[in-house]
């Protein structure tokens, strides 16, 4: 099949034309129609024959999706690429990508590792490297820096191993090998909340068709289940911080507040969903604002919805700044209190060495 390890397998979203797109460490992607598969008279397994194959990229091929109309491809490398494939070229009598790609993304500086597509549309791709930053593209631009919409730096302080969609596109879940998981109001380019559940990493996660729940799985051998408090309405914004978890090694459910495993988790704990902070005091990151280019219409992005992003950034920066003064604050009170210690310290020898020198004038 491949010459080297399949990182990533993908079936197509029309069930009337059944194919499977694998992504390999061999730098190349490749396409396989298993309807023939289905067909095949053979007791055995069949074997099938790949009907595209791309070197996609000069890197191993870390992932590699069909978008919701699967009219496109998207791929991501270690070679810190996102390429775009499109699948509607017409080859002889049948429909077959092109050989060339038909955008390519350059936005990252580290090898990416995951991306997904918008799920209504499949007009924005999300991905995220290993230095724990975050893209959000607009495919249907063809320059890379103009189809940027939004970019997270730092979003994670570690590898982000997976990212999804929610079903409604307008938030984005990414989870994280520091055990983290996030997710992301992508409308208004902010932090919802963060969980932090797992031991170890967190391998791979993904939203319920509903949006109300998410999976996570992860280097410690469990698999948790969350309500993510989320609605599918694109007119609401709420959720909900009363997370609940269901841990499927011991196929219980419970609140994570009332856990005795999740307050065992490291030291120092890590914050329960309760806990939770909102955008305005724990939001690790500051997305760009929307480029000013002509593109924004095409997005369909209203001006109300960019000046809620505008504004969004800059209540981020003036956090920023308060953060940064009161670090300096905190520095400064607990360098007077070291001096006061150190004199006081002082005051004291030197009354020990007066009663020591009183005791010694009457004793003689």
């Amino acid at each position: 099949v491949h010459m080297g390890a399949v990182r990533s397998v993908n079936y197509n979203k029309d069930p009337s034309s059944q194919h499977i797109l694998t992504a390999s460490d061999d730098k190349t992607i490749k396409l396989w129609n298993v309807s023939k598969a289905w067909s095949h008279k053979s007791t055995g397994p069949s074997k099938l024959k790949y009907s595209w194959c791309v070197r996609a990229h000069n890197n191993w091929v870390r992932q590699a999706k069909f978008c919701p109309n699967d009219s496109l491809i998207a791929s991501c490398s270690d070679d810190k690429t996102v390429r775009i494939w499109d699948c509607n070229h017409h080859g002889g009598n049948k429909a077959t990508p092109k050989r060339e790609a038909l955008r390519t993304f350059s936005g990252h500086e580290a090898p990416v590792l995951c991306l997904d597509f918008e799920p209504t549309l499949g007009h924005s791709l999300v991905t995220a490297d290993t230095k724990g930053i975050i893209n959000l593209y607009d495919v249907r631009v063809d320059d890379s820096k103009a189809g940027l919409v939004q970019h997270y730096n730092q979003a994670h302080v570690d590898s982000i191993k997976s990212i999804c969609f929610h079903p409604s596109g307008n938030y984005a879940l990414s989870a994280c090998r520091d055990g983290s998981m996030r997710i992301w109001d992508v409308r208004e380019g902010r932090l919802l909340y963060s969980v932090f559940a797992h031991k170890k990493s967190v391998n791979d996660c993904a939203f319920s068709p509903d949006g109300k729940h998410f999976v996570s799985g992860g280097s410690d051998g469990l698999v948790m289940c969350w309500r993510s408090g989320l609605t599918t309405d694109p007119l609401t914004d709420d959720y909900d911080m009363n997370t609940d978890v269901v841990d499927y090694e011991n196929n219980e459910v419970s609140n994570l507040e009332n856990s005795a495993h999740h307050n065992q988790i490291r030291e120092p704990p890590p914050p329960i969903p309760s806990q939770i902070k909102k955008p305005e005091t724990s939001a690790p990151s500051q997305p760009i604002a929307i480029q000013k280019h002509n593109y924004q219409q095409q997005l369909g992005i209203g001006e109300k919805t960019r000046q809620a992003v505008l504004a969004s950034g800059r209540r981020m920066n003036k956090l920023g700044e308060h953060e940064a003064l009161q670090e300096q604050q905190t520095k400064a009170v607990a360098r007077a209190l070291e001096i006061l210690e150190k004199r006081l310290r002082m005051n004291e020898d030197k009354v020990a060495q007066l009663e020591q020198s009183g005791l010694s004038t009457i004793s003689s």
